[in-house]
């Protein structure tokens, strides 16, 4: 917006100005500076005032997600794993992580289970090392492969006839796909879920638990 203003104006105003500018810098605050500057194509001496926008300070980005210097990033999220006969375990998650390379996720999760048994349920706690690598990586999406270790303590026997502590490595392939600008990410994908106790009670003492998982849920900034 123009405000056009005779000469005669500006003259009142000069001595204003001129005090104004023996004023200590403190004395004046203005959230935008104004700048009179004449008018193009105007036959007459007029001046508008226009006000500049104020430089408002930027807000911290969100972080890149698979850099090294992201910082820590945490993940919530559950998965099912099922056969086609009567085998069903649910989880429940929650993991902390960081990047040492780009792309290349290290981290530990605590997950809880549910064991749908034949002859009878069982819950457990299990405890897991993993590593990931997000080998495509695009503004908005990564696919990765990942690994782990951890064990498993379980109220009975899983599978039915083996024991209540347990292996569960795991491999699996899955994804991530930026939701907000601050941060927050879906995380999706299949992994192989396996329990077993690795022979530690002997040969015939080691049945094992293998069956797809499917699991989503979300990672944010920590």
């Amino acid at each position: 917006m123009k405000i056009h203003v005779p000469i005669a104006a500006v003259a009142c105003l000069s001595p204003v100005a001129a005090i104004a500018s023996d004023l200590p810098d403190s004395a004046i605050s203005l959230r935008a500076p104004l700048v009179i500057a004449p008018s193009a194509g105007e036959t007459d001496a007029v001046y508008a005032f226009r006000a500049e926008p104020p430089q408002i300070s930027q807000t911290a980005k969100a972080r890149d997600f698979g850099s090294p210097d992201s910082g820590w990033w945490m993940s919530l999220g559950g998965g099912v794993a099922f056969d086609l006969n009567e085998d069903t375990d649910l989880n429940i998650r929650v993991g902390l992580s960081t990047f040492v390379a780009q792309g290349v996720q290290v981290g530990g999760e605590l997950g809880l289970f549910y064991f749908n048994l034949k002859g009878g349920d069982a819950t457990g706690i299990n405890p897991m090392l993993l590593i990931r690598w997000h080998f495509v990586e695009t503004e908005n999406w990564t696919v990765f492969l990942d690994g782990g270790i951890g064990v498993i303590l379980s109220t009975d026997d899983v599978p039915e006839g083996g024991t209540s502590f347990n292996l569960a490595p795991r491999l699996g392939v899955g994804f991530t796909r930026r939701l907000t600008d601050a941060g927050l990410r879906l995380e999706g994908g299949v992994r192989w879920h396996h329990v077993s106790n690795a022979r530690i009670t002997g040969d015939s003492n080691n049945p094992s638990r293998d069956l797809p998982m499917f699991h989503l849920g979300v990672v944010f900034p920590f």
